[in-house]
């Protein structure tokens, strides 16, 4: 084989690859998105995965493909920010948070304290959240930080996140509510110990951390 055929397969299998990356059933505008991330060289898992929650909620594919648009400038700019700590198995996961957290008003250097906790994926949706429920940066890592340094920092996250719904739904202020959480959370007490008995329900974050899908029109912030 030549230099210039070997060449030819070379790419041609580059190519099929990368076809075969994108879910072949996601309508051609998503689909187009899902390829720009893709040829930039970030994960496209989470992109395929908000398309699919997109499309069962019954979205459009106009207003979905702005949202991975998004998404794909978010994780750029957290990879960007993250350095060498994007990197690792957990690289699709970990750039999909920071994104969100980000997006939620996250700066480069509270992404930067967040990835260094345990759990780290966890702990950065579990920062963006806090941003999320208008905590401010400082206070927000303060919490993650706590959670972490917990007995149990997965279960930690969750709960910093339900408690916080629920201080703020009590009547609490958001950074008033953070600061009272972490007075609780300092003595080594669970974020659950902080809540009333008079507040309010469960939190609406999933399991994994993360607010609620979000369209092309609705406003930054979550998940």
């Amino acid at each position: 084989m030549t230099r210039t055929a070997w060449m030819a397969s070379v790419v041609a299998l580059w190519f099929a690859g990368s076809a075969l990356a994108v879910e072949p059933d996601l309508p051609d505008q998503v689909a187009e998105q899902v390829r720009a991330a893709e040829q930039v060289g970030l994960p496209v898992a989470p992109l395929q995965q908000k398309a699919r929650e997109g499309l069962a909620k019954g979205l459009p594919p106009e207003r979905i493909a702005p949202v991975l648009r998004r998404l794909t400038e978010q994780m750029r700019a957290a990879e960007g920010a993250l350095g060498d700590a994007a990197q690792g198995p957990d690289r699709g996961e970990m750039l999909h948070a920071a994104a969100m957290a980000r997006q939620a008003g996250a700066t480069d250097e509270g992404l930067a304290e967040a990835a260094g906790e345990a759990h780290r994926v966890r702990a950065m949706w579990c920062f963006g959240d806090l941003l999320g429920l208008e905590a401010g940066e400082k206070e927000a890592l303060r919490l993650v930080h706590a959670a972490a340094h917990s007995g149990e920092p997965e279960a930690s996250y969750r709960e910093t996140i339900t408690a916080m719904r629920r201080l703020q739904e009590s009547g609490m202020a958001p950074d008033a509510a953070a600061r009272h959480m972490h007075q609780v959370m300092a003595r080594g007490e669970p974020p659950m110990a902080s809540i009333p008995e008079h507040a309010g329900g469960p939190a609406h974050a999933g399991d994994d951390g993360g607010m609620p899908w979000q369209g092309a029109d609705d406003p930054p912030g979550g998940n």
